[in-house]
């Protein structure tokens, strides 16, 4: 997870930061999980 958040900057939403680095972590995962699947 850190080696992704390197990458993938917070999202600021006024006072609050997302830690976007789960979320891209999470889709990708998905995505690769669906493409996998269909081999």
């Amino acid at each position: 997870m850190k080696f992704v958040a390197r990458f993938v900057p917070p999202l600021r939403l006024g006072a609050i930061s997302l830690d976007m680095s789960f979320i891209v972590l999470f889709f990708g995962t998905q995505l690769l999980i669906g493409f996998v699947s269909r081999l």
